[in-house]
């Protein structure tokens, strides 16, 4: 068996979750203002870098919704995000029994 790499270990992938990187350091301190005009490129990058190995795992809030449920479970809620508010969501679920 190989080792995964970024290409087999995303294309192997239902979704995916990310966590941004930081935008500070001890040295530079951005402002609230700053960060937020930067975050688009971060969130741009995550999902462009997805996209190129698995399309599928880049999906929209009714695809993520139905692929959640064939997984057996209930979706309870889902909320936006409240920075990006109708562009990304959480989704709040509960395995069916």
């Amino acid at each position: 068996m190989g080792s995964l790499s970024e290409r087999r270990l995303l294309a192997a992938a239902d979704a995916v979750l990310v966590a941004l990187p930081p935008t500070s350091t001890f040295e530079v301190r951005p402002t609230p203002d700053e960060r937020a005009a930067h975050r688009p490129e971060q969130r741009g990058v995550a999902i462009d870098s997805v996209h190129r190995y698995n399309p599928e795992a880049v999906r929209s809030r009714a695809a993520l919704t139905e692929s959640i449920r064939d997984k057996g479970f209930e979706v309870l809620e889902v909320r936006d995000t409240p920075d990006r508010p109708g562009r990304e969501f959480v989704f709040i679920s509960a395995r069916i029994d």
